[in-house]
């Protein structure tokens, strides 16, 4: 009786193993949009097989199955299906194992829709419509009365640019800077001059610090217009610019290349100190037509003898101890300094501008320059240079 059991059983192990080794494979979901332009997209396709082992990968246009040695066999479920057809088109998915037995057909319907250039007939077809499913019959005559119509979506959607993203509260490629600079790869080719354009708004970033990086320019719709709440990173980066923005927020920066400022308002909050920090600065800074406004300082370049050269031009910086503290060749035209030492430690040439606080040491020549401080350290020559009420001042 035993040995019956066993042969029974074995004759029973050798039937499944037949059946596993001759079932076909099962394309269980194949899934297409409803409407689409080729390629078309393939939202799912999904096989199984007895044994576990799909091999290949098919779509076609015929019902008819394909055998295992046709090309077009994908080793991966496809993603698009390219189809020269327009209107209604319908696609067979198929799957195939390591036996070489192919799987029932699976189809999915969709419409092919055209591109957005039309043709007489296309607005002629477009008019007939409306007239047959509306009282529409002015406006189909008018459509049916043009000779060809191109339309532009360019008048209708926001038109693409390259190297280019665009940050707004709604619409724009990003909703957050901080997002998009940390995207930056995606938007803008490695070397290339690109731009990050935010649109008007407020925008938050809370404790994340927007990263900078080479050859990308930041540029807002304006002072008071566009705001960013939060820092900047700079570090081992060069040839950029931020313009037509404020910024509630410090700005940090090693080892940069040449940098600039333009149309801007930095004012951290107070408990961060400097606006602008810089160590083993390399490049050229400018600062022009901007302001900044600091509780401590507001420019520090802590190894300045990395630095060439720190232009401020047609600007205003108002901070609580230093204006701007460097060692470095400082240039600065047309702008206003208001702080208890204005310039510390700098080599500095002083045009045109109005200097509110003491110099410390360093080299300074003032010319054309109202001066309100004193020089507690350091040597000064001056041309032209008045007092408060316009008294020439001599600073030797």
């Amino acid at each position: 009786m035993k040995k019956s059991l066993s042969l029974l059983a074995g004759i029973l192990l050798m039937a499944q193993a037949a059946y596993a080794a001759n079932a076909l494979p099962t394309v269980k979901t194949f899934t297409v949009p409803t409407s689409a332009v080729s390629p078309i997209p393939v939202s799912s396709f999904i096989a199984t097989d007895t044994d576990g082992t799909v091999t290949g990968y098919m779509i076609t246009e015929s019902s008819s199955k394909p055998s295992a040695s046709a090309s077009g066999w994908s080793v991966s479920p496809l993603t698009s299906y390219t189809t020269t057809k327009t209107g209604s088109v319908t696609l067979y998915a198929w799957a195939k194992d390591n036996a070489a037995g192919v799987s029932a057909a699976k189809s999915a319907t969709t419409t092919i829709v055209s591109g957005h250039t039309h043709n007489q007939s296309d607005v002629v077809g477009l008019a007939a419509s409306l007239a047959a499913k509306a009282d529409a019959k002015a406006l189909a005559d008018g459509l049916a009365a043009k000779a060809d119509v191109i339309h532009n979506h360019d008048a209708l959607y926001q038109k693409k640019y390259g190297n280019v993203a665009v940050v707004a509260q709604t619409g724009g490629d990003y909703s957050d800077p901080y997002t998009a600079m940390a995207n930056v790869s995606t938007w803008c080719n490695n070397g290339s001059p690109c731009l990050l354009k935010i649109m008007p708004g407020v925008y938050d970033i809370g404790t994340n610090i927007i990263p900078m990086a080479s050859n990308v320019d930041i540029e807002g719709a304006g002072v008071g217009t566009t705001k960013i709440v939060g820092g900047f990173s700079y570090y081992i980066v060069g040839n950029t610019e931020i313009r037509a923005i404020s910024i509630e927020g410090a700005i940090s920066m090693q080892y940069i290349g040449d940098t600039s400022f333009k149309n801007v308002r930095i004012a951290p909050p107070a408990d961060q100190g400097t606006a602008i920090w810089s160590n083993f600065t390399r490049g050229v800074v400018t600062i022009a037509d901007s302001e900044i406004v600091a509780s401590s300082e507001g420019i520090n370049e802590w190894h300045y003898e990395y630095m060439p050269s720190l232009n401020i031009i047609n600007s205003k910086i108002t901070a609580g101890f230093a204006a701007v503290t460097r060692g470095g060749i400082t240039s600065v035209t047309g702008s206003e300094l208001t702080a208890s030492v204005a310039l510390l430690g700098n080599n500095a040439i002083v045009k045109n501008s109005v200097i509110k606080g003491g110099l410390n040491s360093g080299s300074f020549t003032m010319v054309n320059t109202q001066f309100l401080g004193g020089v507690s350290a350091g040597a000064a020559k001056c041309l032209n240079v008045y007092d408060a009420d316009y008294n020439l001042i001599t600073c030797q």
